[in-house]
């Protein structure tokens, strides 16, 4: 359950109850009256691409959760300064090795190709509009893996990148 005590937001967590649930269910008469898979997967590619993306930050929820020592998990939703809605897919509460409280503030993206320093300057801007600026650590979670430019930065920087392998391997990150 994520969102406020008075507005909760309920999630299914496992990953085929809730294609069944969100995908099939909701458009059983397309999917029943279609001609052709070609057709209907044209015409639910968004909102499939829109639930692997779901199902693919609770995944990166439980691989922090594996990881770290999570006080608290969740993810923030607001306005930037131009009224525009924004969100950190997942903000973590966590204490490291000395008890430090540290803020984990995560991007997620689950698409085919290599990010580069675009999600990390938005998660950046994202976290000064939610005024998470103290003892912020950013992670950056990609499927398509990431470019070595970012990599490199990364790693002289403290800023911690899971791509795949590492997530689901439960290697360590990069």
């Amino acid at each position: 359950m994520a969102g406020s005590p008075k507005k909760p937001v309920y999630r299914i967590i496992d990953p085929f109850i809730a294609f069944h649930y969100c995908i099939i269910s909701r458009n059983s008469k397309l999917i029943d009256t279609s001609k052709s898979p070609e057709t209907t997967y044209g015409l639910l590619r968004n909102r499939i691409d829109s639930h692997l993306g779901h199902m693919f930050e609770i995944i990166c929820a439980r691989w922090l959760e594996d990881h770290y020592t999570v006080i608290e998990i969740g993810s923030w939703w607001g306005r930037d300064s131009s009224g525009e809605d924004v969100d950190i897919d997942i903000v973590a509460k966590v204490s490291d090795e000395d008890g430090t409280i540290l803020t984990l503030a995560c991007e997620c993206k689950f698409g085919r190709n290599p990010i580069g320093f675009t999600p990390l300057n938005t998660l950046r801007e994202r976290c000064e509009t939610a005024s998470i600026t103290e003892n912020v650590r950013y992670v950056l979670f990609s499927a398509g893996g990431f470019q070595e430019e970012l990599r490199e930065y990364a790693d002289e920087n403290g800023i911690t990148l899971v791509d795949c392998e590492t997530l689901l391997c439960h290697g360590k990150p990069l």
